[in-house]
């Protein structure tokens, strides 16, 4: 078993996942269009903005959690997903 059977990452495109007729309760919930690698988002719990690092997560669970670095460099963190938001054009840096 290869490490990918295991484990998804963030996508590095947006997907919708499954809603509507034909979605299963059991689907994980998908994540966020905008939450991709490399999309930059604020942290509105901090208010600390990041880019959306690419994170492995178990296929089993729906993530709760982003890794993000800060602009520019600097020590990475983990919000949880619920916290964040994209960074609107007119507050990029």
């Amino acid at each position: 078993m290869t490490n990918s059977d295991t484990h998804h990452r963030v996508p590095t495109t947006p997907t919708t996942g499954r809603r509507g007729a034909g979605a299963d309760a059991s689907d994980p919930a998908p994540l966020p269009d905008w939450l991709t690698t490399g999309a930059l988002v604020l942290d509105t719990r901090t208010g600390r903005r990041g880019e959306v690092q690419d994170w492995p997560y178990p296929a089993s669970a729906t993530p709760t959690r982003a890794w993000l670095r800060p602009v520019g460099g600097g020590r990475e963190w983990t919000p949880r997903i619920a916290d964040l938001r994209p960074v609107e054009a007119g507050e990029r840096p």
